[in-house]
């Protein structure tokens, strides 16, 4: 049987991760990730961006990205190691995953607000860079990435 990483089912596909980067002195951190299969690249949140402490200050940012309603600053980030977590917690794995840190655009004091609610978001390129696909069989209440490797 084929590796697998459970999904908690809620309104999104959620996915409990650690997460550290060296080079943004980034110790191992918890962060929820929703997958996103719409999305073809992964995203760290304004939230968990300040939480995480990472100065996006005079950073280049790539084109802007449309996400709920609200423009931001797609910011490339250094690899993150990447480790995904079992049902008791156990470290799954551990990958090397590109994403980037989102910056609100607007200085609304509703638009950013609004931005402290979104998640980090895994997309596409986590699925198909690491190999995983994704099963949700929602009759039976379950979800998980299986992997391809």
């Amino acid at each position: 049987m084929k590796d697998r990483v459970p999904l908690i089912i809620g309104d999104n596909l959620h996915l409990l991760t650690m997460i550290s980067c060296n080079r943004l002195r980034v110790r191992m951190q918890k962060v929820n990730f929703v997958i996103d299969t719409g999305s073809p690249d992964s995203f760290l949140s304004p939230m968990d961006i300040s939480k995480l402490q990472i100065s996006l200050a005079g950073k280049k940012s790539t084109s802007p990205v449309k996400l709920s309603g609200s423009q931001y600053n797609a910011i490339p980030l250094p690899d993150f190691k990447f480790y995904m977590l079992k049902d008791d917690k156990s470290i799954f794995t551990e990958e090397n995953i590109k994403i980037y840190g989102l910056q609100p655009v607007t200085t609304s004091l509703e638009k950013l607000q609004s931005s402290q609610t979104l998640p980090s978001i895994l997309g596409m390129n986590f699925l198909r860079n690491q190999k995983f696909s994704l099963h949700v069989i929602l009759t039976e209440n379950i979800a998980f990435l299986e992997d391809e490797k």
